[in-house]
């Protein structure tokens, strides 16, 4: 497809074009109102027209209708003035075919008054499927009547009734009359219309009984409703020989496990109490509580202790912070996040443990270039606090951490799930180390901000 090269807005021809190009999501820039300035290569290809087509275009037309209220919300909130804080993500299906389900994540952008919308695809929604060009959409809870469709069934159910039953001539009983049987045995014989019998067969005379004797053989006769049910019959072969699995009850699996949890309690009961008799009886010291205790082993590593921090160099926090900002500067541009940084430079020299110092910041940095959403800003400060304090704060836009969430950070950092759990839980143990202290102001709509404190 072709397109136009635009310039930035700036002047600098294919300064944004260049970054939008580059994305491998499909990437779209509107003005306040929505209305699309620019699309990338993936864009085009996504919703099939041509740039040409789609600038000028309002960006909710680019989706089913059911959606555009919810879009014109979306649009309004995050045009407001409050720019790049203001994250918006919604799923939607396309509006011409091949239909296809995607989720959409809008910002302000903060260089540029208008918005920029990433388009990435979505599992479709159960019971649709990808509609073609041949293919018009129709609604899964739709019910359409077929009438010819319902015809061939009944049709395919007449044919599949079994035949009525023939009598001993061969001739179905149903077919003829009662009133031309006489004349009809004494034709030639029909072809038997039953397909379970194709010609008559020869049968024994039937005994002379008188209508007392045919009451009683009648009485004492066995009825298909009066036999005794016989036992389901078992296949020759079981189920587990032929490759099948068997269905197992409910209440035979329920004993199953707890007989294997009772014979796994026993095993660990007697491991247990071999492992008591079998270990050496512990030696018993003859010297006293006082007496056990070194003393001066003690006092040297307090000793110790003191020294190695007083040996400390002192450094400056500013110096270490910019340091990492420069150094993850090229891996947030890989992954299409801004980093902006304030760090006043007159801040003082601390005695800290630099080498436990410039890791937390790393990590820091490192979170925030992984939860930041894309072509947004991740905001990184450093004022001081006190003489020779600082407090650092790391801040992003990205989906925030929920009450549970951060109870669970705090209470089982072993169990949290996610970089970003884990970085937190990571971070605040490196804090404790260097005797500062660490606060998490997080919401799920407004994002996560990480505030450092470390007084001198």
């Amino acid at each position: 497809m072709m397109r136009s090269d635009m310039t930035s807005t700036d002047g600098t021809p294919g300064g944004m074009r260049d970054t939008i190009d580059a994305a491998p999501e499909t990437v779209v820039i509107t003005a306040l109102d929505g209305r699309i300035e620019i699309a990338n290569e993936a864009a085009i290809l996504l919703f099939g027209q041509t740039e040409e087509r789609l600038r000028g275009m309002m960006i909710a037309d680019l989706f089913a209708m059911e959606y555009r209220d919810q879009i014109q919300q979306c649009l309004e909130r995050a045009g407001r003035p409050a720019s790049g804080y203001q994250l918006e993500e919604f799923e939607v299906r396309t509006a011409r075919p091949p239909i296809r389900a995607v989720k959409v994540s809008l910002a302000r952008m903060k260089h540029r008054e208008g918005l920029c919308v990433i388009v990435q695809a979505a599992p479709m929604p159960q019971g649709l499927s990808a509609v073609t060009e041949s293919e018009p959409e129709k609604p899964s809870s739709v019910w359409v009547y077929n009438r010819d469709a319902r015809q061939n069934d009944a049709v395919q159910q007449v044919s599949a009734k079994p035949a009525p039953v023939s009598d001993a001539t061969g001739i179905n009983s149903s077919i003829v009359p009662d009133k031309d049987s006489a004349n009809i045995a004494a034709k030639s014989p029909l072809p038997s219309l039953d397909r379970a019998v194709e010609a008559p067969v020869a049968r024994a005379p039937m005994p002379d009984i008188g209508r007392d004797d045919a009451l009683f053989a009648a009485s004492t006769s066995e009825t298909p409703a009066s036999r005794q049910a016989e036992p389901p019959r078992q296949p020759a072969w079981s189920s587990a020989a032929l490759g099948v699995s068997e269905p197992v009850p409910r209440k035979v699996a329920q004993e199953a496990a707890a007989n294997r949890a009772a014979a796994l309690k026993e095993a660990w009961a007697k491991a247990e109490v071999a492992q008591r008799t079998t270990a050496p009886p512990p030696q018993l010291s003859r010297r006293g509580p006082a007496e056990q205790r070194d003393l001066y082993a003690e006092f040297e590593s307090v000793r110790e202790q003191k020294r190695k921090v007083s040996e400390l160099p002192k450094v400056k926090p500013a110096k270490a912070l910019r340091s990492s900002f420069e150094a993850h500067r090229l891996a947030a541009a890989g992954e299409c996040v801004h980093l902006v940084a304030r760090i006043d430079d007159g801040i003082g020299d601390m005695v800290v443990d630099e080498l436990a110092l410039r890791p937390l910041f790393d990590l820091l940095i490192e979170r925030l270039i992984a939860v930041s959403p894309l072509y947004c800003d991740a905001e990184i400060t450093m004022d001081p606090v006190g003489d020779y304090g600082f407090v650092a704060r790391f801040k992003d836009i990205g989906r925030g951490l929920s009450e549970d969430e951060l109870a669970l950070v705090g209470e089982q950092p072993d169990l949290s799930t996610g970089f970003s759990h884990t970085a937190i839980a990571r971070a605040r143990v490196a804090v404790d180390l260097l005797g500062g202290r660490l606060a998490i102001d997080t919401a799920i709509e407004k994002g996560t901000t990480i505030t450092v404190t470390l007084d001198a």
